[in-house]
């Protein structure tokens, strides 16, 4: 049923989301917000994981893989920044993120978008991060 609507306003939808849910909740302060952060990281993972079993479908890898309402382009950027920042759920956050990838990287064009982006540079900063981690 999803794979036969119209994708563009259905992948702006998600790309809102995770707009909304890439940075942290922090109190005026500067303190983080404990309360809407729990809420922020499980909307972010849940979407994440959504976005990523999306791309099981063929037509709806496409669209994710074409950047249809950004989502790729999303993705690559919350990586990205998880990354840099490493936030305290930065392991589950690359995790999910790695696997929306993964998964829409299935499809030529995706692979193109994420050469592009020199994604390979950015999985190679983890895998250091990691095994730094494991060394420690």
């Amino acid at each position: 049923m999803l794979s036969n609507e119209q994708p563009q306003e259905f992948f702006a939808t998600i790309e809102k989301i995770l707009v909304g849910v890439q940075e942290p909740s922090v109190l005026p302060d500067g303190k983080k917000d404990w309360d809407t952060e729990q809420s922020r990281v499980l909307l972010k993972h849940a979407t994440l994981g959504f976005v990523g079993n999306l791309c099981v479908e063929t037509k709806l890898r496409v669209h994710v893989a074409a950047n249809v309402g950004g989502v790729l382009e999303r993705v690559v950027s919350m990586l990205e920044i998880d990354v840099k920042g490493m936030p305290f759920d930065w392991i589950e956050s690359i995790s999910k993120e790695l696997a929306v990838l993964i998964n829409a990287s299935l499809e030529e064009k995706a692979q193109q978008y994420l050469t592009d982006k020199n994604i390979v540079a950015t999985i190679e900063a983890v895998l250091k991060i990691a095994k730094s981690k494991d060394d420690a």
